[in-house]
């Protein structure tokens, strides 16, 4: 399993490099350098600094963010056969979808839900860093069966590499739509779980305490 982990200056993901480094064989570290906070930061310097100092400066700034993506890397190693740095200075959603794109992750892996997340492919995992040991797929849709199906599959594949037990919570009481879904796992009355995985953004969700797995697409 494959997963992209963004981390800037003020957005650490402390929640999932831990998990990652459980879940996943191959991970993909992010290190975004904002260029806008780097170009306010220059701007104020701008009125007491030359053009040959703010240079300097810009490149000290950069060099000394390396050095802490790089040190995340280095620690991550220690635990993780397959993990990747990549160093980015832009702007943070441009350069993360470009990456979302480019790699292709199973998982883009975060602490905290924004809204500009809902626009990238793929599955979005926002972490609470709370213990897992039940996980609920509630489905909210059984009108495109092949993506529900490909859905489960991850989430059980997770759910094996986390070693807890899936159930499925169904929005509808149908007798038809519960005699398929017991098919792929256990029913449940209740939507609550250590691990909530949905169909598609649901608000009140992505605010509780459980970690929360999103198909965004």
């Amino acid at each position: 399993m494959k997963c992209l982990i963004p981390i800037s200056q003020e957005t650490r993901n402390e929640n999932s490099v831990k998990r990652a480094s459980v879940l996943c064989d191959e991970i993909h570290i992010l290190y975004l350098f904002d260029k806008n906070i780097l170009d306010k930061m220059t701007s104020e310097a701008a009125y007491v600094l030359d053009s040959q100092t703010l240079r300097n400066l810009e490149d000290t700034i950069i060099e000394s963010q390396r050095k802490e993506a790089e040190d995340i890397l280095k620690a991550m190693e220690a635990s993780v056969k397959k993990v990747a740095l990549h160093f980015e200075v832009g702007e943070y959603f441009e350069t993360l979808e470009k990456y979302t794109l480019k790699l292709m992750p199973d998982i883009l892996m975060v602490d905290s839900f924004e809204r500009m997340f809902l626009s990238l492919e793929g599955a979005l995992w926002i972490d609470r860093g709370n213990d897992i040991n039940s996980c609920i797929f509630a489905v909210q849709s059984v009108a495109k069966v092949k993506k529900l199906g490909r859905n489960f599959e991850l989430v059980k594949e997770i759910c094996q590499r986390l070693h807890c037990e899936i159930k499925i919570y169904s929005v509808s009481g149908e007798k038809e739509v519960l005699g398929t879904l017991k098919k792929l796992a256990p029913i449940t009355s209740s939507p609550v779980g250590d691990l909530l995985c949905l169909q598609s953004f649901d608000h009140k969700h992505t605010k509780k305490h459980s970690t929360v797995l999103l198909f965004c697409s």
